[in-house]
């Protein structure tokens, strides 16, 4: 007789919502990496705005230009501050799925674990079993060669 698991259903399961846990926690990851982008072009945006005021400032200073360069820079400076906010929540969203994940993953170990030990008890039993035969085969068998006298053939 083979051996069956009797909650292999269960692991089944357990191991799907690991599966589930594992994609989430990736598409997590990879929003945060895509904000983080973003994050960085406009950082260098403002960075490549900041200079070309510079170069403005040293030539001449057109307040008008000074003005809407001061206005846009404010205007990345809150982008900025939003997708950093963002970043962060993100990042604290990655953190909670991957403790998710840590605790999908220790219940399915569990899992296998009793279903290891659970294939390790069938098989003693079945050893035990196995011997009890050879065991009366074996008595049998001597049983049969004793002579009716008591005496060995």
């Amino acid at each position: 007789m083979a051996f069956k698991f009797g909650l292999e259903q269960i692991l089944k399961y357990r191991h799907g919502l690991e599966e589930r846990s594992r994609e989430e926690l990736a598409r997590k990851k990879a929003s945060m990496e895509e904000i983080a982008r973003r994050l960085s072009v406009l950082r260098d945006e403002r960075e490549g705005v900041h200079e070309i005021w510079r170069k403005q400032t040293e030539r001449e200073i057109d307040l008008i230009s000074l003005r809407t360069t001061y206005v846009y820079l404010q205007h990345l400076g809150g982008k900025i501050e939003r997708k950093t906010e963002e970043k962060k929540k993100s990042a604290e969203a990655v953190d909670v799925q991957r403790a998710e994940l840590k605790k999908r993953w220790q219940d399915r170990r569990i899992m296998e674990m009793l279903k290891d030990r659970t294939r390790a008890e069938y098989r003693e039993f079945e050893n035990r079993r196995e011997h009890k035969v050879v065991d009366e085969l074996s008595l049998n068998a001597f049983a049969r060669k004793r002579r009716p006298d008591g005496g060995v053939y």
